[in-house]
């Protein structure tokens, strides 16, 4: 599974936190590899309806992007996550 993932996965330090528009970046990433990776679609598609805020919303300030010490290029994925599960 690692070699899958290679180095482009958040590992939820929370380092990217607080978003200014308030999306729970860490969340939505774990939504995401509960649909993708363990077959929990349906499971997760519910779970991300119920978060406060969507990842839909993110306004592309970059600000994320700047305190990822993975330098994970988030906006990004979370229009990917945000079209996987709904929103």
């Amino acid at each position: 599974m690692a070699a899958s993932l290679g180095q482009d996965f958040c590992r939820r330090c929370g380092y990217c936190q607080p978003c200014p528009e308030g999306i729970d970046i860490s969340t939505v990433f774990l939504l995401e590899s509960y649909y993708d990776r363990y077959e929990l679609k349906g499971w997760a598609i519910d779970r991300y309806a119920g978060l406060p805020v969507q990842a839909s919303l993110c306004a592309k300030c970059g600000e994320c992007i700047q305190k990822c010490p993975y330098g994970l290029q988030i906006p990004e994925k979370l229009a990917r996550a945000a079209g996987k599960l709904g929103a």
